[in-house]
C-alpha cells in the first residue's frame, strides 16, 4: 500500500470529468512500464490557480489520484509549493494548473535546490483550451522549463468534447533547429490507454543532430593544448581533454565552437557569493556550455555549476627549484667527507704535536727523528703535505722513513683531492633538491600560487606564512624560474603536467617534485548549474571509463620516466673562471697573509736594530 503524505482538505463538491479524465492520463503515465522498474520513488504534487473555482476541486482530484497510485512502488506527497520544503530535490512532479498565467506564478517559485532539473515533470493545465491556443500554452510552458533546462517534461490538456487527453512535449535539438522550444503532440490519451506506445519521456540529448555547442578552453598542459589561427583565433586543440572532448561530440553528434578564455585566466576564481572570473564565469553567464581542461572537483563550484562524472584522477604535487648552488669555499671542501676532512686535520694535528713534543726534548732526541741540521721541521710537514720540495734531507734512516711515510701520505691525498676536485667543478655541483614538505618548511621556500590554487594548501597551516600569491598571467615566467633554479622557491602543478612539460625541455633543465603528493584531484567536465548536458556527458564518460580509454589517453600524452630527473649536477662542463673563484679566493688570502707576515718581520728587524 501507498504511503501518503499531505494535509487535510475538506471534500467539495465533485470533480468535473475533464479533470478526471487528465488524473486517469496522468496516472497511466505513472504505472507504465517506464516506471514499472523504477526503485519505489515519490511523486510530489504542486499546484497553482488564477482564481478559486479550481482550488475548490483539488481535494477530489487529489483523492482520486491517490486511489490510482496505490502501488508499493509509488508514494504520494502533497506539496503546497509556496511554503513546503523537501529534504531532497524533488524528481518526479506533479503541476496542477488552471492556465499560463497560474504556471508563470509557480514557474517563479522554483529553485534548484528543490527540484532536481533531470528528473520527470507532468504538467495538467485543468481549463480547456481551443487547439490553437492549447498550443500556444504548451509552447510557452515549455519554454519556460527550458530556462531550467528541464527536458523530461510532458504538459497535458483535457478535451471533454473529444472525450481526450493530449500530450504535449519538446526537443530542443533538432536538425536545423538548435536549442529552440517548439512543441510538438507527442501522444494522445483515449478511451483508458494512449494510443501511441512511444515513452512518455523519450530521450532527447542522445543525438544533438550537429548542433553547435561552445567550450571555454585554455592551455594546460597535457590536458589541452590550443592551437592558434589567423587573428589569434583558436583552430583546433591537442592533450587529453581535447580527445576526450572530440569522443563525446562525436558520440553526441554535436559540433564544438572553441573560444578561449581571454587575459590567460584559464579555470578563474570563484567566491562564496558567487562571483566568478575565467572559464566559470563564461559558462554560468551562458557564454559558453561547458569548460573542461584539467577542470576540478570542489565543493565551492559544485555550489553554483554542475560538474560531470569524474573521468580522471591525478596527484597534485609541488615543484621546487634545484638545490642552491656551492659558494666558492663550499666547493673546495665538496671532494672529501666531513669524516675525512677529520681525518685529514686529525693527521696534520698530532703532526704538530708531536713536533711540538720532540721540540721540547734533547737535540739527540731531535736529530733522530727530525734529522740532523733540520731547523723548521713544522714548516717542512706543511712543504711536503702540498707538494713542496726540501732544502735540507734528513741523513739519518729514521728520519728519513718518517718523511717517506709522509711523503706518500701527501701524494696520495693530493692526487685524490686534485681529480675529486677537478670532476666536481666539471659538473657545476649544486646542493641535492629538497624532497620532502618538511625539508620545505625547514628551509622556509617560498611557494607561489595564484588565487585560484590558494584553497590547496587550508589544510597546511604550517605552510600558509610560506605562501605568495602571484598572477595568473605570471605563471609561465615562475614556473620557468623555479626550473632553471634562478628562482629559490616552489609552485603547485599535477603530476601529469609535470612529466608532459619535462618531455618537452631540452635545455638540460627539468621540473622537480617533491615525493609526498598533497592529494588526489579528481578532474570533471564543467557545466551550467542544472545543464540537460550533464547526464548525456555522464553517460557518455561512464561508457569509456571501465574500458580504460582515458587511461589510455593519458599514457599517450605522459611517460612516467620524466618522474625522476637528473639533478643539474649530471652534465660535464668545461670549467670557468667563477667555478675557481674559490682557488683565487684562497690563493688571495693566502697571498695577503704571507704579505702581513712578510711586513711584520720587517718591522721586527727593524725594531731589533734599533734597540
Amino acid at each position: 500500500m501507498s504511503a501518503v503524505y499531505g494535509e487535510a482538505l475538506t471534500p467539495l463538491p465533485a470533480v468535473q470529468p475533464t479533470l478526471q479524465l487528465l488524473v486517469h492520463a496522468a496516472t497511466a503515465i505513472f504505472v507504465s512500464s517506464e516506471f514499472n522498474d523504477t526503485v519505489p520513488y515519490t511523486v510530489f504534487i504542486s499546484w497553482e490557480t488564477s482564481n478559486d473555482h479550481p482550488v475548490q476541486q483539488f481535494p477530489q482530484l487529489i483523492d482520486q489520484v491517490l486511489r490510482s497510485l496505490e502501488k508499493e512502488h509509488i508514494v504520494v506527497r502533497i506539496i503546497y509549493h509556496k511554503s513546503v520544503e523537501t529534504v531532497r530535490p524533488r524528481t518526479t512532479n506533479v503541476f496542477f494548473v488552471d492556465g499560463l498565467s497560474a504556471f508563470e506564478e509557480l514557474h517563479a517559485t522554483i529553485r534548484p535546490k528543490q527540484y532536481d532539473f533531470t528528473g520527470n515533470y507532468i504538467i495538467i493545465v485543468l481549463n480547456e483550451n481551443e487547439q490553437a491556443e492549447e498550443e500556444f500554452v504548451a509552447e510557452r510552458i515549455l519554454q519556460l522549463m527550458w530556462q531550467y533546462y528541464v527536458v523530461n517534461v510532458d504538459v497535458l490538456f483535457g478535451s471533454l468534447d473529444y472525450e481526450e487527453v493530449r500530450m504535449y512535449t519538446y526537443f530542443p535539438f533538432n536538425p536545423g533547429s538548435c536549442e529552440k522550444v517548439k512543441s510538438v503532440t507527442w501522444n494522445t490519451f483515449r478511451e483508458g490507454r494512449f494510443l501511441s506506445s512511444r515513452p512518455h519521456f523519450p530521450p532527447k540529448l542522445n543525438n544533438f543532430h550537429g548542433c553547435p555547442l561552445t567550450a571555454a578552453v585554455y592551455t594546460y598542459g597535457a590536458f589541452m593544448r590550443l592551437q592558434h589561427g589567423p587573428g589569434e583565433t583558436v583552430a583546433g586543440m591537442d592533450g587529453i581533454d581535447a580527445v576526450l572532448l572530440r569522443h563525446i561530440s562525436a558520440k553526441l553528434n554535436f559540433s564544438t565552437v572553441l573560444r578561449e578564455v581571454p587575459h590567460g585566466l584559464r579555470f578563474g576564481l570563484i567566491f562564496e557569493n558567487g562571483t566568478t572570473t575565467g572559464a566559470m564565469k563564461m559558462v554560468i553567464e551562458g557564454e559558453a556550455n561547458f569548460t573542461l581542461g584539467f577542470f576540478g572537483y570542489n565543493q565551492l563550484r559544485l555550489k553554483f555549476m554542475s560538474l560531470s562524472h569524474n573521468y580522471h584522477f591525478t596527484a597534485l604535487v609541488v615543484m621546487v627549484s634545484a638545490g642552491e648552488e656551492y659558494e666558492a669555499f663550499e666547493k673546495l671542501l665538496l671532494p672529501f667527507t666531513n669524516t675525512l676532512w677529520f681525518v685529514f686535520l686529525g693527521c696534520i694535528s698530532v703532526g704538530f704535536l708531536v713536533i711540538s713534543a720532540i721540540g721540547r726534548m734533547s737535540t739527540r732526541v731531535q736529530a733522530f727523528v727530525f734529522g740532523s741540521r733540520i731547523q723548521s721541521p713544522a714548516v717542512n710537514l706543511m712543504n711536503v703535505l702540498f707538494g713542496g720540495s726540501l732544502p735540507v734531507l734528513p741523513t739519518r734512516n729514521f728520519a728519513r722513513f718518517i718523511l717517506t711515510l709522509w711523503l706518500i701520505h701527501g701524494l696520495i691525498t693530493r692526487t685524490v683531492y686534485q681529480q675529486a676536485l677537478f670532476n666536481f667543478l666539471q659538473l657545476s655541483t649544486n646542493h641535492s633538491t629538497i624532497t620532502t614538505l618538511k625539508q620545505l618548511i625547514d628551509g622556509r621556500y617560498p611557494i607561489y600560487l595564484t588565487s585560484s590554487e590558494e584553497y590547496v594548501f587550508n589544510h597546511l597551516p604550517e605552510l600558509q606564512p610560506q605562501v605568495r600569491i602571484i598572477p595568473d598571467a605570471e605563471i609561465k615566467r615562475y614556473d620557468d624560474a623555479i626550473r632553471r633554479g634562478q628562482l629559490r622557491g616552489a609552485r603547485i602543478s599535477n603530476y601529469e603536467k609535470v612529466l608532459y612539460d619535462n618531455a618537452r625541455f631540452v635545455d638540460g633543465q627539468y621540473l622537480r617534485m617533491l615525493k609526498e603528493r598533497l592529494y588526489n584531484y579528481a578532474i570533471s567536465i564543467g557545466l551550467r548549474l542544472n545543464s540537460c548536458l550533464t547526464k548525456p556527458f555522464d553517460d557518455t564518460l561512464l561508457e569509456l571509463i571501465p574500458h580504460g580509454m582515458v587511461r589510455a589517453w593519458v599514457n599517450r600524452y605522459v611517460d612516467d620516466k620524466y618522474a625522476v630527473v637528473p639533478e643539474a649536477s649530471d652534465e660535464q662542463k668545461q670549467l670557468t673562471v667563477r667555478q675557481l673563484l674559490g682557488a683565487f679566493q684562497l690563493w688571495a688570502i693566502a697571498l695577503g697573509g704571507s704579505c702581513v707576515v712578510f711586513c711584520m718581520e720587517i718591522c721586527c728587524y727593524y725594531l731589533a736594530k734599533k734597540c
